[in-house]
């Protein structure tokens, strides 16, 4: 049932008319169930209102939940033609921002540079040598592209100045992957519900930083959550141009630099080495990371 990125870390089979199972089939995805279980957990124990199906049972790295007979994902239903309505979703992560908890600002810190960049950094390792391969890519969609250190030196420069711009240091519960993938909704009574919660933000569980559910779902609707099941069968090279087709519901707004836009490009130039053993998809992620992140650094 699960044919993204998702599923090289977890199952999910449908065990009766309604019920779900899902289990962990990687070591990465036992800590994915883990959180996913603490999440559901901690929306039913903290009575916060944010609309999750219903956990049933819990066992060793795997968990049961009710089946959502008549719901699609949201990636399907704006396919359909419907139109994006961003007022009930935005609704529900206020719901679910509503609690505060309060952090040291070191752990503030050690977080937000390990979302922004240094995990980043660290995931980039898993394909260099497969990048390596392309070197000779300049540009994408006719866009001459920045280096990832220059960008990733850029992140780190901002998310400095932001850091001095603040005094507070608040989390909030966050679901952590809201892309349209992971939210679903009912054609006949367009209820929503909101599926497969990563839950963790750096170091910290079911907290993190409100602004990352905002981008998760942004990063979603300008193109990941179609690039995610697409099929990159081969590369569309002509000399140093690689030109990328990936279906946006909403172009990103790039007009301004601020921290909902630097975690978007974050989330995507962290996103190629999910697709390390699919050369192309790699490819095509980690190049296209490259471009919307120049398009942001370049205000183009």
């Amino acid at each position: 049932m699960n044919t993204g990125y998702g599923s090289t870390l977890t199952s999910v089979n449908k065990i009766s008319d309604n019920v779900l199972e899902k289990n962990a089939i990687s070591e990465y995805g036992k800590k994915r169930i883990d959180n996913e279980i603490l999440f559901y957990q901690e929306i039913v124990n903290n009575k916060i209102k944010f609309p999750i199906p219903q956990l049933l049972s819990i066992s060793n790295n795997k968990f049961t939940m009710e089946y959502l007979n008549n719901y699609i994902t949201y990636q399907q239903y704006l396919e359909k033609g419907n139109a994006i309505e961003t007022e009930q979703i935005f609704l529900d992560f206020k719901l679910l921002h509503t609690l505060e908890k309060k952090v040291s600002k070191d752990f503030f810190i050690e977080n937000l540079k390990t979302e922004t960049y240094i995990k980043v950094r660290e995931r980039y390792q898993e394909i260099s040598e497969l990048v390596k391969r392309y070197s000779h890519i300049k540009k994408v969609n006719g866009i001459e592209i920045l280096s990832l250190d220059y960008i990733l030196n850029f992140i780190e420069e901002w998310i400095n100045k932001y850091i001095e711009s603040i005094d507070d240091y608040i989390y909030y519960p966050f679901h952590g992957d809201p892309q349209l993938n992971n939210i679903l909704i009912n054609e006949g009574t367009n209820k929503i519900k909101y599926i497969d919660p990563k839950g963790n933000f750096g170091k910290s569980n079911f907290y993190g930083m409100k602004e990352y559910d905002y981008a998760k779902f942004y990063f979603g609707l300008g193109g990941y959550s179609y690039f995610d099941l697409k099929e990159v069968k081969k590369l569309d090279i002509d000399e140093d141009n690689l030109t990328i087709n990936i279906k946006s519901f909403q172009e990103y707004d790039f007009k301004e630099v601020n921290l909902i836009n630097i975690f978007i490009i974050s989330i995507w130039l962290g996103n190629a080495h999910c697709f390390k053993n699919n050369e192309f998809k790699a490819i095509e992620s980690f190049y296209y990371s490259l471009y919307i992140s120049t398009r942001l650094v370049k205000n183009i």
